[in-house]
């Protein structure tokens, strides 16, 4: 299980569970650091990402996609890079995606703005 959450506050919270619900990796930064890509609002196909980043080189890129339309599935997972290349993938269980990455990204963007 994998879970990306956030406060009103300046910090965003990165956890990956592993199988008996213990945190095997937690990163927490202010969002003004995070990385994003949100839906450019063209096509069928939806997909957000927020990468949080470690000091030794390592990000961890959160992201979702579906297809637009009703009844359509969200699929998620992690993208583990080192040095900006992806070394591993984890998806989801499909149909578990629960997400509003577009609400981080507005607060990530408003945080990168803010002197």
């Amino acid at each position: 299980m994998c879970d990306a959450t956030w406060l009103a506050g300046d910090m965003a919270t990165y956890g990956f569970l592993g199988a008996t619900g213990t945190v095997e990796k937690e990163i927490v930064t202010d969002k003004a650091s995070l990385s994003y890509m949100p839906w450019n609002g063209i096509g069928n196909y939806i997909s957000e990402s927020v990468t949080f980043f470690t000091d030794d080189g390592y990000g961890y890129e959160v992201f979702w996609t579906a297809e637009r339309g009703e009844g359509s599935t969200e699929d998620g997972g992690i993208n583990v890079l080192k040095d900006g290349a992806i070394i591993a993938s984890l998806q989801c269980d499909t149909g578990s995606v629960r997400q509003d990455l577009a609400a981080l990204i507005d607060m990530i963007d408003t945080a990168q703005l803010s002197p």
